[in-house]
């Protein structure tokens, strides 16, 4: 219930909107003929279907409808304008949805270009059947019958008031309901700002009474594509739109109460003439706009691009370095290795050889023995480290005790982390025992305190706690 209320209200906000612009122009074209060379309710319409999507199509039907029917005397043109109009903004919104991009068509250069050759083709079929609706055409009407001046009298000025619409409203209108910054820029506004009020006073300059009693002054229209330029090279497609609506305004301003100096210079088809004008500095503006975002984001990519790479040429020399320290020291301590096998060899041969001598001289010898197999047991577990960080270690998982094992490492650890660094390792009581490779664990503990070690440059205290967690304690 509560979505088919809030689609009621949609629709009937849609059709208000629509309705209304339809009086206005209807007035404002009785007023002020020249003023009917734009036609907004047409550009609405297109808005309405590429923004809130076919279902709006009812409302665009029923206000084209009643507003009409008021303006007419026949049910069945009112029926058939009503048509029509829906007609357009539905086969304007499915191509343009379909083959532009939808929304998105005035961000690229071939979306902006798609949506022109579609604004042309719909708008030339709606104007077509609109002229036959005035020419009191009817479907059993022959070819021959078609006075074909009047049609092309009453289709050129429909078409081109359509177009000029589609193509100067409709972008302006969908990029600020779809176009929104991600954070407020105030330089940004205040270079808006200024753009804005450059193409006002260019339009005042161009398009208005104001210069009109300027000798010489109709070349100055020109100008107006000034600040279309700079809003296509550096705001990007919504200012462009909105510039080129500031232009439109002030052309309109200017066909309502009397051209300014390029009015008069063109003579009694200055309507025309000023909105062919608009829409060719309009047009490739918003093309233009559309090419220098879509410029800016592939240099943006290619620079990022550009930096990852280099971060990866140096991870990439990085590990080859390492490969090579490793291979190295896989050599050397493989090598280092074998020497110790041989010492420890004869050592237990001497051990063995003083065992039944008990006298002074032979105490000494197998004191001295014993402190240098001590150090090549040492030295043997320093070379397993050196093997298990060249990765030559063969995989061996065992129990551990994860205590003996990393307080077993603590020397070879404070070695490696320096004297600006002290190592403190507090223990855990009543710890499981882990099965783990003792060297690969060893080798992933050692690279952590490396880690710590280069993120602490000025010195610092490096703590190893060892405790037992839960499953819960993890969550």
């Amino acid at each position: 219930m509560a979505r088919a209320l809030k689609y009621v209200i949609h629709l009937s906000v849609v059709g208000t909107i629509y309705f209304f612009l339809v009086q206005f122009a209807l007035e404002l074209a009785l007023a002020h003929p020249g003023a009917i060379a734009i036609w907004p309710p047409t550009a609405f319409a297109l808005v309405a279907v590429l923004v809130g999507g076919y279902r709006v199509v009812p409302a665009i039907f029923a206000a084209a409808y009643i507003a009409n029917a008021a303006s007419s005397d026949s049910s069945y043109a009112a029926v058939a304008t009503a048509v029509n109009n829906a007609f357009e903004a539905v086969a304007g919104g499915f191509l343009v949805n379909w083959w532009a991009g939808g929304r998105s068509a005035f961000g690229a250069p071939l979306g902006m270009a798609k949506f022109v050759l579609i604004a042309i083709f719909v708008v030339a079929i709606s104007a077509s059947v609109d002229s036959i609706l005035n020419l009191g055409l009817g479907p059993s009407s022959r070819i021959e019958e078609v006075d074909w001046q009047k049609f092309a009298a009453i289709w050129f000025p429909r078409w081109l008031s359509d177009l000029a619409a589609v193509l100067m409203i409709t972008p302006a209108l969908v990029l600020w309901v779809t176009d929104h910054p991600r954070r407020f820029d105030f330089r940004a506004f205040l270079e808006s700002a200024a753009l804005f009020a450059t193409a006002a006073a260019f339009g005042a300059v161009a398009f208005s009474r104001l210069t009109a009693d300027m000798p010489s002054a109709a070349p100055l229209a020109i100008f107006a594509v000034l600040p279309l330029l700079w809003a296509a090279l550096r705001r990007g497609p919504r200012d462009t739109a909105t510039t080129a609506l500031i232009l439109l305004g002030f052309e309109t301003w200017g066909a309502i109460f009397g051209g300014g100096p390029l009015a008069r210079s063109v003579g009694e088809e200055s309507s025309t003439l000023l909105l062919i004008f608009m829409i060719g500095i309009a047009t490739p503006s918003l093309v233009l706009a559309a090419d220098a975002v879509l410029r800016r984001r592939s240099e943006r990519i290619i620079r990022d691009t550009r930096k990852e790479l280099g971060q990866a040429r140096e991870q990439f020399a990085q590990s080859q370095k390492m490969e090579a320290v490793g291979q190295l020291t896989g050599g050397v301590a493989h090598d280092f290795n074998n020497l110790l096998t041989v010492i420890v060899g004869n050592l237990n041969i001497a051990q063995r050889h003083l065992e039944p001598l008990t006298d002074a001289p032979a105490e000494r010898l197998r004191r001295l023995v014993n402190n240098a197999m001590r150090g090549a047991e040492r030295a043997t577990t320093i070379t397993k480290h050196l093997l298990a960080f060249s990765r030559k270690q063969p995989f061996d998982p065992k129990p551990l005790n994860i205590n003996k094992l990393v307080h077993g490492l603590s020397d070879f650890l404070r070695r490696s982390l320096g004297e600006t660094i002290s190592l403190e390792i507090l223990g855990g009581d009543g710890l499981w025992q882990a099965e783990a490779d003792p060297a690969q664990l060893e080798a992933a503990i050692l690279n952590l305190a490396v880690n710590a070690r280069d993120a602490m440059l000025s010195g610092g205290k490096l703590t190893i706690v060892i405790e037992k967690l839960s499953h819960d304690a993890n969550r």
